[in-house]
């Protein structure tokens, strides 16, 4: 290598060092970096802008016509206030910010000649303000020719004032926008969430107001309705089109047909600055408009959800005359009257509308307002037709309930998870839970008050009469005891005293939270008088209601049956039913084999065995029963009940695993139930009268007998014998056929027979623990009507078993009237 070469090596190594040290000293530019922005200092890379940051938008057309718009954020979005004081649709705004900060320079050879561009006088300046002394500003200059989507806007802007820039018209679109464009379109924005007050009035008429309490409840303030029903009757569908079809029937369907009001489309803005004389003539006056008037108070939509607390926003939208239809002739134009409710199809029609903050008008579809104005007119719509209401609809929260009817007066309390019942001087007893939130949950059905009669007639309805019901409701009502921390050497000095659980539990106040009072009935309504605080009703509900409060202590004490542990052993049954006494005992061999039930009495069947299957069902029927009503705390008329002469009486020998002795356990069922889907019933254990389910007599009735007709080991079996056929071949035809294995059968006669092994074993297995429907006869043998002898038997079956005797039955076709057949269809012996 000679120095030449050498020398120029080493520069080209020395230019490519001094490269690399500039780019790590600048930084190597690259496309979409902020130097390629109109704004690079609202483009870099880690602090790049939002709209949220700016204060104000301004746009400052000089051509084609000379106007302005001011934009400044307030604390519920944009608002216009030049050249006239607007609501402004935020995301349009925020919009145009986005895209003045974004945009960015094509790549294209321009000039520095301002004047080329028509920068030196421009068309429009957009300037984005942020506090007092921040501001960025870009100039737009004239357009370049050719398709619109493809055309080119030539720019300036304030960090770049001298450099004439390109951009794509497109990335500016939102700076040629008409006025409307910048409107908002949506007028109260009103919903069930954000909104605590709402007012509305026909013209010249009182006004309808309603406001959300400190509870989260809707109560008119006028008239005096007391409380807003919010829910109504619910949606059966979903969806938007379902919302503004559906009557309005609660607070919630107003306040969502009220935030559904808004302008369609930019061609139904109409004057921006309207004078008094054209207000007039839309309808639109203050506090007279010719249709009706709508305001609410609600929350800031950035506040919900928040703790922070701001001033309630409060506007009015005023609803005029029908809009006139531009397009249609003069000739045809018909005076409307304000009160005229157009026919549900016609979708077209609009009307006048306009804040009461604003001049500006604009037009809405008519049949938005049309429900409102219905509840205008009849503002019962919306009065709550609950007869209680709980706090979020927890009947859990009810602790404690006073009834008085005739029955005297009876006192429900739930000092912890279970419910008691306190009845004077009585002993304190459990009450039925399940009962209880029956109770409850009969009294808090949505929406069952029928009419508000006039309170005006009071004194007639029988309200303070001895027979009226009271029903009082506390909730979250009981005192509770409060754990102390004393100290450890004060406690060893205080004796303890613990809270006697069977005592009554203190209420923390005498008054009630709901007090309901049943007077007098007429047809099918009840009239109830409910006072909550200061506040009383008077309302008609469903007498079946009356029916259910007036049910005395009884309905409401536990129904659950004392019972024996299902570990015990039961040692005997005895059942008397039909007049006879069935006695059937355990029978516990010496060797390791099962226990198994023997039948003592009747005579007639005294050693048979018992059907095991049905005596554990009896049995554990009588564990299990349930009361399904109490009839009567005393046993004293028991020939009322059936029950001193009762058709079924069970008795259980019982005896616990731990203990020696037995106890019985007696059952007494008699008469059905007036309504006849029950049986009048008591036990022993519990000096009490009560129904139970018809259906849980079953077992009782069922056969006691075993009704098994063999039994047999199936690999114990030898040889089956089947004999009969007669009316297939004309003559008794006898198969003979001997088992070898499992499964494994040869033919002894006749023997030229094809045998199916698999289908013989699976008859054979199918014969093993054969079970008859029913019996027939017990003790005196087949009769000539039976045909089970010799020669009239359809089929006679024999089988030999390795150490048993011989197995034989006859069957013949079940025919009708029989009571004793096997599962097969057929009567067996």
């Amino acid at each position: 290598m000679n120095f030449k070469t050498t020398y120029i090596l080493f520069g080209i190594f020395l230019a490519l060092f001094g490269i690399f040290a500039l780019t790590q000293i600048f930084g190597v530019k690259k496309a979409g970096e902020s130097s390629d922005y109109v704004l690079p200092s609202l483009n870099k890379e880690k602090n790049r802008a939002s709209p949220d940051q700016f204060d104000a938008v301004e746009i400052v057309h000089y051509r084609p016509k000379e106007e302005s718009f001011l934009f400044v954020k307030q604390d519920e979005g944009w608002e216009m206030q030049k050249p006239y004081r607007l609501r402004a649709d935020s995301s349009q705004i925020n919009s145009i910010i986005r895209q003045v900060y974004s945009a960015r320079k094509e790549k294209v050879e321009l000039g520095d000649n301002l004047k080329d561009y028509e920068l030196d006088s421009p068309t429009t300046v957009v300037i984005l303000k942020k506090g007092a002394d921040q501001e960025w500003k870009v100039t737009l200059g004239r357009q370049s020719p050719g398709v619109e989507s493809h055309a080119m806007v030539y720019v300036t802007s304030s960090e770049r004032p001298k450099e004439p820039m390109a951009v794509k018209r497109s990335e500016l679109e939102m700076l040629f926008k008409t006025l409307n464009d910048y409107r908002s379109k949506d007028l109260l924005e009103a919903g069930a969430l954000n909104t605590t007050y709402v007012q509305f009035q026909e013209s010249k008429k009182e006004p309808i107001i309603l406001e959300k309490n400190g509870e989260g409840n809707w109560r008119f303030q006028k008239p005096a309705f007391g409380d807003a029903d919010v829910e109504g009757e619910g949606m059966p569908g979903s969806g938007r089109d379902n919302q503004q079809t559906k009557p309005i029937t609660g607070v919630r369907d107003l306040l969502e047909r009220i935030g559904a009001i808004r302008v369609e489309s930019t061609a139904d803005f109409d004057t921006p600055d309207a004078t008094d004389n054209e207000l007039a003539a839309f309808g639109l006056e203050k506090d007279n408009p010719a249709y009706l008037r709508i305001e609410v108070k609600r929350t800031p939509s950035g506040l919900l959800g928040s703790t922070e607390e701001k001033k309630l926003i409060q506007d009015a939208l005023l609803i005029g005359k029908i809009a006139e239809d531009k397009t249609a002739k003069k000739d045809d134009a018909k005076e409307v009257d304000k009160k005229e409710v157009k026919k549900a199809g016609d979708k077209s029609e609009k009307r006048y509308i306009r804040l009461e903050s604003e001049r500006a008008v604009a037009k809405a579809p008519a049949k938005t307002v049309e429900d409102i104005f219905k509840v205008a007119e009849n503002p019962a719509i919306l009065r709550n037709r609950n007869l209680v209401q709980f706090p979020q609809d927890r009947t859990d929260l009810v602790d404690a309930i006073d009834i008085k009817n005739a029955s005297g007066l009876f006192k429900l309390r739930k000092p912890a998870a279970t419910w008691k019942l306190f009845r004077g001087d009585a002993k304190v007893q459990a009450a039925d839970h399940k009962a209880v939130i029956g109770l409850l949950g009969a009294l808090k059905e949505r929406r069952q008050v029928k009419d508000f009669p006039d309170p005006a007639k009071e004194a007639e309805m029988g309200f303070d009469k001895p027979e009226a019901i009271v029903v009082s409701l506390w909730v979250e009502g009981l005192a509770r005891e409060e754990k102390k921390n004393d100290k450890p050497d004060e406690k060893k000095d205080k004796p303890e005293v613990k809270p006697d659980p069977d005592g009554e539990p203190k209420l923390k106040d005498e008054k009630p939270k709901v007090k309901l009072t049943f007077g007098k009935e007429e047809k099918d309504v009840v009239f109830v008088r409910r006072e909550i605080g200061a506040d009383k009703m008077i309302l008609g509900l469903p007498a079946s209601l009356r029916a259910r409060v007036k049910q005395g202590a009884l309905a409401y004490l536990d129904k659950n049956l004392p019972s024996f542990s299902e570990k015990a052993e039961v040692t005997s049954l005895v059942l008397e039913r039909g007049g006879e006494t069935y006695e059937i005992e355990k029978e516990q061999k010496d060797d390791n084999t099962p226990a198994a039930w023997k039948i003592r009495k009747p005579e007639r069947l005294a050693g048979r065995t018992a059907d095991a299957v049905n005596v554990d069902s009896i049995i554990r029927g009588l564990r299990q029963l349930k009361a399904e009503k109490l009839e009567a705390e005393t046993a004293a008329n028991l020939e009322k009940y059936g029950l001193e002469a009762p058709a079924i009486q069970a008795t259980l020998k019982v005896k616990n695993k731990e203990e020696i002795k037995t106890e019985d356990w007696v059952y007494l069922f008699g008469k059905e139930t007036d309504d006849k889907t029950g049986i009048f019933a008591k036990q022993d254990k519990r000096d009490m009268i009560f129904s139970v389910a018809a259906v849980d007599l079953t077992p009782l009735r069922s056969e006691l007998q075993d009704t098994t007709v063999f039994q047999f080991d199936v690999n114990k079996v030898q040889t089956l014998e089947c004999t009969g056929w007669k009316k297939e071949v004309s003559f008794q035809f006898t198969l003979e056929m001997e088992r070898k294995g499992p499964g494994n059968w040869a033919m002894k006669k006749p023997p030229d027979f094809d045998l199916d092994s698999a289908q013989t074993e699976l008859f054979v297995a199918g014969l093993m623990g054969l079970k008859a429907d029913r019996f027939v006869v017990r003790q005196k043998g087949p009769q000539a009507e039976h045909k089970l002898g010799e020669k009239d038997a359809l089929l006679r079956i024999a089988i030999t078993v390795e150490g048993e005797k011989h197995h034989a039955g006859r069957c013949l076709p079940a025919s009708p009237g029989t009571v004793r057949k096997s599962s097969g269809g057929a009567e067996v012996l």
